[in-house]
């Protein structure tokens, strides 16, 4: 089944209700989850990151991600303790094993990332449906 959803429908919270396995938000199912098993099947194995789509596929997620938080509607990250401490395991540039917290990747300023800034938020509300007369 497909959905049409505005882009705040996409990303909040607030998707469960439209689609209750969701969890925090659709945008984890779709598009996230549907590309990665439509590419190629290689996304969901562990030799995801030799596929050339990976890095301009997730960069484009969280550019998303990014442009819903600055919408000022209330979207930010949880501020509880438990999720910010949470930790992952990852390897390193260097091949060292780290353990790093949730809390350390939040602040896409500190990480270099820097997206074009959106002004005009009127395109998230625009009626994608097609009309009689349309081609």
């Amino acid at each position: 089944m497909y959905l049409h959803l505005d882009c705040n429908q996409l990303l909040s919270r607030d998707a469960r209700i439209l689609i209750p396995s969701a969890g925090a938000g659709t945008i984890e199912v779709v598009p996230h989850n549907t590309l990665n098993a439509w590419i190629g099947g290689w996304m969901m194995q562990p030799t995801t990151p030799i596929d050339p789509l990976l890095y301009p596929f997730h960069a484009n997620m969280e550019r998303l991600w990014s442009v819903w938080r600055k919408l000022d509607y209330g979207n930010d990250y949880p501020t509880d303790p438990d999720w910010l401490d949470a930790t992952f395991l990852f390897w390193d540039e260097n091949a060292v094993m780290r353990r790093v917290k949730v809390r350390d990747f939040v602040d896409l300023n500190a990480l270099g990332y820097r997206y074009e800034e959106v002004n005009d938020a009127s395109w998230i509300f625009f009626d994608n449906s097609t009309s009689p007369g349309a081609p």
